[in-house]
């Protein structure tokens, strides 16, 4: 029964990532292969379908997955708008503001824009759990003020090919490594009861709050 848990488990967050960053995932392939505009397009016609989708299936569509939407949709035209080579530096220093504003700001009103996520899937956590998705939130909005502040350097110090080289590399090594940092913590503080099916417990009994 472990072996499938986490078998159902893994294909869910499997599933809420490709959902919730679809729009992004898409926009990048096509940025790469066809140029900008099929890559706006494609990334607003995916976030669309998958809010439809998302829709239908619950009622309730992911907000990260609209947020998503709308910044391929923002980002690239404002890309569109102003073809200088300066703006097209400086774009992923915007980008990654507005994502710390958003995480910090979902923490300042409300439980935090992963603690929702999360439990649009999985239901609702213990107190703990929450407090911990809630600093997870935080981790987050501090690590795209830091990747703010690295595509900040790189605008005023390197050249459009270079900033493009370094964006390339950066983007999806830094995603990779804040997501294996978290996983580590996460199996640090719960064990491998962490990655189950179920959300991650506390080690120790806790009342359930009324």
């Amino acid at each position: 029964m472990g072996a499938s848990a986490g078998k159902v488990s893994t294909g869910s967050a499997l599933r809420w990532v490709l959902e919730a960053f679809g729009p992004l995932f898409v926009f990048w392939g096509f940025e790469h292969t066809w140029g900008l505009v099929p890559a706006i397009v494609s990334g607003v016609v995916v976030g669309v379908v998958l809010v439809v989708f998302q829709w239908r299936r619950e009622k309730s569509p992911s907000k990260l997955t609209i947020i998503n939407a709308c910044s391929v949709a923002l980002f690239g035209v404002l890309d569109l708008s102003f073809r200088s080579a300066f703006f097209i530096k400086l774009e992923p220093v915007l980008g990654n503001l507005v994502w710390a504003g958003i995480f910090l700001v979902s923490v300042l009103t409300g439980p935090g824009l992963i603690v929702e996520m999360v439990e649009r899937t999985a239901g609702r956590m213990k107190d703990s759990v929450r407090a911990y998705m809630r600093a997870v939130t935080v981790a987050w909005g501090v690590f795209f003020i830091v990747r703010a502040a690295a595509y900040t350097w790189v605008a005023f110090t390197l050249t459009v090919d270079q900033a493009l080289a370094v964006r390339g590399v950066v983007g999806p090594v830094s995603f990779v490594g804040m997501f294996a940092l978290e996983m580590g913590v996460r199996y640090f503080r719960y064990g491998k009861k962490a990655f189950g099916s179920a959300p991650p417990q506390s080690a120790k009994a806790e009342p359930e709050s009324t």
